[in-house]
């Protein structure tokens, strides 16, 4: 694997570690009041908006523990961008962005993937019926047959 694409596989995985970890200890980074360390201007669907997330440094120091192969890049990172090392380590790492939305999107996803799910359940599940039906349908059949079958046979013997 080319090193650029490591790297991208790396944020894409960085990403989902930070907003696992952001989620399980959120009550905690927000009562130190650590959740809206930075703000940045950005423009989202052509309208300047501020992104908010947490302290930069957190964000580094709990990325560096999670990720060795993070915390070997966090390091030439920052001494690569100099002076605003931590930022543009956030940056450069795609970290920079609200974990609260970021949350937000990954639940919505996941409940529109398990109504996918069901329905695909659902659906599946109907075409089971249709078919244990069938079956059933020819079963009752054949029954009917074989009592028939009797039926004549008993006859024909009463006839002799």
């Amino acid at each position: 694997m080319e090193i650029f694409e490591e790297f991208e596989q790396m944020k894409a995985e960085l990403k989902e570690k930070w907003l696992d970890y952001y989620d399980i200890n959120r009550d905690w980074i927000k009562v130190a009041n650590l959740h809206r360390g930075i703000g940045w201007k950005d423009f989202i669907n052509g309208t300047e908006s501020v992104i908010h997330c947490p302290s930069g440094a957190l964000i580094l120091g709990v990325i560096s523990s999670l990720d060795k192969r993070a915390s070997d890049f966090i390091k030439v990172l920052t001494k690569l961008s100099g002076s605003c090392g931590v930022d543009q380590t956030i940056f450069g790492l795609g970290l920079r962005f609200d974990p609260e939305a970021a949350l937000e999107e990954r639940r919505i996803a996941q409940e529109e993937k398990e109504e996918i799910q069901e329905a695909k359940l659902l659906t599946s599940g109907e075409d089971n019926e249709d078919e244990d039906d069938e079956i059933e349908q020819v079963k009752v059949d054949d029954l009917g047959l074989d009592e028939l079958r009797r039926e004549a046979s008993k006859l024909n013997n009463s006839d002799e």
